[in-house]
C-alpha cells in the first residue's frame, strides 16, 4: 500500500493492493494508515526540497526556551 501511494504518479492504487490492505484494516484504520503514509511522504518531500540532512537538525533558541518553560510547569 505504501509503495503504491508513494508512486501514485504511475497510476492508482491497484484494486488487489487495496483489497489486501482492507482485509487487514477496518475502514477507520485504513483511513488512518493512508493519512500516515501521506504525511510521511509530505515530510520526505519537504526534506528533499530544503535539502535537509539527517542528523543535522539543531533546535533554535526559541524552541529550547519553550521546552525549558514546559519542563518547569
Amino acid at each position: 500500500m505504501t509503495e503504491t501511494i508513494t508512486l501514485v504518479s504511475e497510476g492508482q492504487v491497484p484494486d488487489d493492493v487495496y483489497a489486501q490492505a482492507h482485509a487487514q484494516f477496518n475502514d477507520n484504520e485504513l483511513v488512518d494508515l493512508v493519512v500516515a503514509i501521506a504525511t510521511i511522504n509530505t515530510w520526505n518531500r519537504l526534506a528533499i526540497t530544503f535539502r535537509a540532512e539527517p542528523g543535522h537538525y539543531q533546535l533554535t533558541e526559541r524552541v529550547k526556551q519553550r521546552a525549558a518553560s514546559a519542563e518547569q510547569r
